[in-house]
């Protein structure tokens, strides 16, 4: 069996598509924060989830986008939107394919623009903090996170249920 590879990702912001325009994105990296712990009593330690990490993405485009610029200063944790659908596909002889869809909210963090030198493309670096993040495959939900609202759901299990209704009491 031959793994599913994305074979084509387009990123939108803000409901614009930058299809042909961004070259590569680096996708968010999924990391929980766990803390060794060892007591008295134990053999050895243990790490505790302590919650999640920064989510972070970045994306490369070959211009100087200025509906992307304009979006540097947003004052919202969660004020620009952010799509990127993919298509993973495996060279196996039924040609099986998966839609990727991740969804996520944040802002730029930094935006570097690049230079410039005649005959060669100029590349402009674009960072972002996000806030939400859900990711998809064929249109089910696998992973959905929003730290500002304490929701982390995972298979559609809400690992953050019982916390939040401990919390209303």
């Amino acid at each position: 069996m031959l793994p599913k590879v994305i074979k084509d990702a387009i990123l939108s912001v803000e409901g614009i598509g930058y299809a042909g325009r961004v070259e590569n994105i680096d996708w968010p990296k999924l990391a929980r924060k766990m803390e060794e712990y060892r007591a008295g009593g134990m053999h050895g330690p243990v790490e505790i989830d302590v919650g999640g990490e920064k989510l972070e993405m970045s994306f490369e485009a070959s211009e100087q986008d200025g509906d992307l610029i304009s979006q540097y200063g947003v004052c919202s944790v969660n004020g620009v939107r952010f799509r990127i659908n993919a298509s993973a596909e495996s060279d196996n002889p039924d040609c099986d394919s998966d839609g990727i869809e991740v969804i996520g909210t944040g802002r730029f963090s930094e935006i570097e623009l690049g230079s410039y030198k005649g005959g060669d493309l100029q590349k402009t670096k674009y960072a972002v903090s996000l806030a939400t993040f859900k990711y998809s495959r064929n249109g089910e939900p696998i992973i959905d996170i929003d730290y500002a609202n304490n929701i982390f759901v995972v298979n559609k299990v809400d690992l953050l249920e019982k916390r939040r209704e401990n919390l209303r009491m």
